[in-house]
């Protein structure tokens, strides 16, 4: 049986090899169309990309992905099979991609893993729109991060979601609470959601009036 142990070693040896050369091309391909080209020689490579990102090798998937994250003129199909793709790909791609239109990540959120949108909800970028879809649909990991995101601020109607889908959640509450930009109308409703701590802190960070103060702590007994 020594002769069949050499020969699937070199099997072996021939698919890595393989595999090699699909991450090489992978990172060619990604370095190509991150590039500004001709629009006849982009359909062209674009196909080879569209193969590549359906590659059986994560590994090459993953070089792949992380050359396109810089590619802003991606074909949907393409970013979507990215976006879509294990954690190990599509990380590096979502936490930096500008080839989705705010449209297009709005339709692509609930299609994601949570993990993924965690990647997203963590984006200094984010717009108003996407903020809001993300506390629509995102579970408690994702909304948690975006809740932390203090890169970016959360529009009222985004803050409005998170209460009426969190406000039994103390951890979320909580992360939520510890914001610098919340709205008066949302400190109220969540006063009584937080824990002690995050409620003094909450009082002296927003500096709500002492009678108000005492309202709201009073209310929360």
């Amino acid at each position: 049986g020594h002769g069949r142990d050499e020969m699937s070693g070199s099997i072996a040896s021939l698919i890595d090899a393989g595999k090699m050369e699909k991450m090489i091309l992978a990172k060619r391909v990604g370095q190509f169309l991150s590039s500004d080209q001709a629009d006849d020689e982009r359909a062209v490579v674009e196909d080879v990309a569209r193969q590549l990102a359906a590659d059986v090798s994560f590994h090459v998937r993953k070089v792949l992905a992380f050359e396109l994250r810089r590619c802003d003129r991606l074909v949907p199909d393409v970013a979507e099979k990215i976006a879509k793709d294990i954690e190990t790909v599509s990380g590096s791609f979502l936490g930096a991609t500008q080839a989705f239109s705010d449209k297009g990540l709005v339709k692509l959120i609930p299609q994601l893993t949570e993990y993924a949108r965690a990647v997203l909800a963590k984006r200094p970028d984010l717009s108003d729109v996407v903020i809001e879809a993300l506390a629509r649909m995102g579970d408690e990991g994702s909304v948690t991060s975006l809740v932390r995101n203090d890169r970016v601020s959360m529009p009222e109607m985004a803050c409005s979601v998170v209460v009426r889908r969190f406000s039994e959640n103390r951890r979320v509450m909580d992360h939520f609470s510890g914001r610098g930009d919340l709205p008066v109308t949302i400190i109220e409703q969540i006063a009584d959601k937080v824990s002690e701590h995050c409620k003094e802190v909450l009082i002296s960070a927003y500096g709500i009036s002492a009678d108000v103060a005492i309202d709201v702590l009073d209310s929360t007994k």
